[in-house]
């Protein structure tokens, strides 16, 4: 055991600090200082957007409900949806594809269409890092950029300042309200706040791309061409167990795939290293067998991975309230609801191959209260850490309905550090308003 202590500069005393800017960190950023809040964010990666720019996903998952193919979430993630180019503002209806799920009274009879492409258009990560920076200045945020959180120090219930490490040495930050977007709850959790984590979470993927690709005129031969190499191979002991696997079509002769199948423990680094090592060699693995066995793949080349696995779940905070599945199934409303959420039950198994169960919803309410950690006063979480089962984070944890929550958390902060009180005390009504001014759909 070492003991060791130094002298720490407080560098910034924002209104609200930000933790992470990924998803939900940028909504939450802008939403706090559209509000007229002093706002500070930090983010590990030299560019902003978590798992779409640091772990290649470009799926617009949670932005519509799947039943009826009507958007069920705006604000900010509408806005640089806007900005890259996706769709263009305003939207002459928020109806804008076909409902891809089909639902009755019989759980047994919903589909989804086994060709999910969900939405019609997707992110493109060069302009999400581009967009996400111009969105934050122009709103009048203050961000770091290759700055890790390393500790907390806090006082009773309070959070007094948050620890940050970069090029530029250790310093502290004093906020007035912290915005946890770590995604792994990292602040609640050194803070002192209930969390929880289940000894089996979701698994993660390197997602990876490979480029000229003779891509079929049906998207789904395709895909069902790569499962076809992907079973038989598994069948040979070539490989082990894999997702999907799920493409998606960013450009022309471009695929994206969603497949590696990474069982990890998100918030331990020895277990990080490992798995980013293997989904590596999963990846070159998988895309060797295609352009084997596939004359779509006979002139491609492996165009890039990562540069990050994607965590779908680690630790979540234990909240004033608990999304459940029952929630989402029965489509409770919420006096307090301040996001929708639209995808549908998506739990990546971590110990079989190819395609998993996937369960249909309606839209349906996040409550506040699930962004709010018990024993820590001037927090606020946003995304996958928020407080939600494991069976319900699997619909609530994806990009879009991050966003939501963030918008939603950054609006909360500067209300609460406005008039003083805790985020727990902010008038939901006036929270609500303030969300719909900003262009939120509630």
């Amino acid at each position: 055991m070492l003991n060791y202590s130094r002298s720490v500069e407080i560098i910034a005393a924002p209104d609200v600090l930000v933790c992470g800017i990924g998803c939900a960190g940028i909504a939450a950023a802008v939403g706090a200082a559209r509000m007229g809040a002093a706002t500070m964010g930090v983010e590990k990666w030299p560019f902003a957007g978590g798992t779409y720019t640091a772990s290649n996903v470009n799926g617009c998952c949670g932005l519509a409900d799947m039943s009826s193919g009507e958007i069920c979430v705006g604000g900010v993630a509408l806005e640089l949806l806007d900005r890259t180019g996706a769709l263009k503002l305003p939207l002459e209806s928020r109806k804008l594809f076909h409902p891809i799920s089909s639902t009755s009274a019989n759980d047994g009879d919903r589909k989804i269409a086994k060709f999910h492409t969900k939405i019609p258009f997707t992110w493109d990560m060069e302009k999400l890092k581009v967009a996400a920076d111009r969105i934050m200045l122009e709103s009048g945020v203050d961000y770091l950029y290759h700055t890790q959180i390393i500790d907390v120090v806090t006082s009773g219930r309070t959070v007094e300042c948050v620890l940050i490490a970069n090029k530029s040495g250790v310093h502290a930050i004093k906020p007035k309200i912290v915005i946890d977007c770590t995604g792994d709850a990292d602040i609640a959790a050194w803070a002192g706040a209930p969390c929880v984590m289940d000894g089996e979470p979701q698994a993660g993927t390197l997602e990876f791309y490979a480029g000229n690709v003779a891509v079929p005129e049906s998207k789904q031969e395709i895909q069902d061409k790569c499962a076809a190499v992907l079973r038989k191979a598994r069948e040979n002991g070539r490989i082990g167990i894999y997702g999907g696997p799920f493409l998606s079509f960013p450009a022309p002769n471009v695929l994206r795939f969603n497949v590696t199948r990474l069982p990890v423990n998100g918030v331990s680094a020895r277990d990080l290293t490992r798995v980013e090592a293997k989904g590596r060699d999963d990846a070159w693995r998988m895309y060797e067998l295609w352009r084997e066995e596939l004359p779509e793949f006979k002139d491609s080349y492996f165009l890039t991975s990562g540069p990050a696995v994607g965590i779908r779940e680690t630790r979540r905070i234990v909240g004033e309230y608990t999304l459940t599945i029952d929630d989402i199934n029965e489509t409770r409303g919420f006096d307090d609801a301040i996001v929708k959420g639209g995808w549908y039950i998506d739990k990546h198994p971590a110990d079989s191959p190819g395609y998993h169960p996937v369960v249909p919803i309606k839209a349906y309410d996040i409550p506040y209260r699930t962004l709010l950690p018990q024993n820590v006063d001037n927090l606020i979480v946003a995304g996958r850490c928020h407080s939600a089962t494991s069976e319900a984070l699997s619909s609530s944890r994806v990009g879009i309905t991050s966003m939501g929550m963030g918008h939603a958390a950054g609006v909360a902060a500067a209300l609460s550090a406005g008039a003083g009180i805790s985020p727990g005390r902010v008038d939901v009504n006036e929270l609500r308003d303030n969300l719909i001014k900003q262009g939120a759909i509630l």
